[in-house]
């Protein structure tokens, strides 16, 4: 079963080493990712804002196709027909040609106007009142949505500023991390490595030694620091089944090797126990008797690793 977490977890460092690195390579797709991206919206956001204008544009010449019908309406009730009115028919057919033609209902809202202008002008005054806030409405629009198109221009203009200045930024940098056939870049990406890390570590140290401090007063503290102590323990033997000098060289020992150890003290200390309260008793013990019982008491894994130790102290 601990071989298995122990494979689990080994896996899981794997994926999570993977996963930032993919995050790594996400947030540094592009040098210039993120200003791609707003350049990107705010140019959306102006195409927008040109075809709203198009249509306000277009909405205007319709307006004034219509009053230009009504303006020869009205002239065409004048029955004299004098000089300036014929002048103003011509002038009018050319303003008539430079506006969008207007649909029939606004041609007889139009048409409804002069007829009251002409026949009752408080009414007639009042529904041109109408029509002119409607332009003015128009007029205002068309204001607001240049003024907006403006505004984003410049922003776009800024970006590509700042774009620009990164670039160059960029591009000295680059030409520094590119010296020395590249080491610079491998020195720069060890010392930034190695500083994340040091935060990281730091940071794991501070939680590990707050939940020993709360686990002696807080049960749900201590489940999760004896958690802790249990993952901590999958990275000493993950360490060590990569690396088993590495431990030794630390100068930790295995809870195996201690034990085995501390089994064949605890039989020494019982068998001289033993034999000194059969001393006690009257009854000599000689030295012959005294090893012979340890003998008894040992098994073949302890008397090798009895004769590794007189090997070591050279009596063997």
């Amino acid at each position: 079963m601990k071989s298995y977490l122990r494979l689990f977890f080994i896996l899981a460092l794997v994926a999570t080493f993977g996963s930032g690195c993919s995050t790594l390579k996400g947030l540094h797709s592009g040098i210039f990712g993120k200003k791609s991206k707003q350049t990107a919206v705010v140019a959306s956001k102006i195409s927008v804002l040109e075809k709203q204008q198009d249509e306000i544009n277009d909405k205007k010449l319709t307006t004034i196709g219509s009053l230009s019908t009504g303006v020869t309406y009205a002239l065409n009730q004048d029955t004299n027909s004098s000089a300036p009115v014929a002048a103003a028919q011509e002038i009018n057919v050319r303003i008539a040609s430079l506006a969008n033609k207007p649909d029939l209902k606004e041609v007889k809202v139009i048409q409804e106007i002069v007829n009251n202008l002409i026949t009752n002008k408080a009414n007639g005054e009042k529904l041109l009142a109408a029509k002119d806030k409607e332009i003015i409405k128009l007029n205002q629009e068309l204001s607001n949505t240049i003024k907006e198109k403006d505004e984003k221009i410049t922003q776009a203009m800024q970006i590509g500023t700042q774009s620009a200045i990164t670039a160059d930024s960029v591009s000295k940098t680059l030409d520094e991390l590119g010296g020395n056939f590249g080491l610079n870049s491998v020195a720069w990406g060890l010392k930034r490595f190695f500083s994340r890390m040091l935060y990281l570590i730091i940071a794991l140290v501070v939680i590990f030694i707050g939940l020993k401090i709360a686990s002696a007063f807080n049960p749900v503290a201590a489940s999760i620091f004896s958690i802790c102590e249990t993952m901590l323990s999958w990275i000493i033997s993950t360490v060590k089944s990569v690396a088993p000098k590495a431990v030794n060289i630390a100068g930790f020992t295995s809870t195996k090797t201690f034990e085995d150890y501390k089994s064949i003290l605890t039989k020494l200390i019982h068998v001289i126990q033993q034999q000194k309260t059969i001393e006690k008793s009257g009854t000599d013990v000689t030295l012959d008797n005294l090893m012979s019982e340890i003998d008894k008491n040992m098994n073949d894994d302890d008397r090798q690793k009895i004769e590794a130790i007189k090997k070591d102290l050279n009596w063997a």
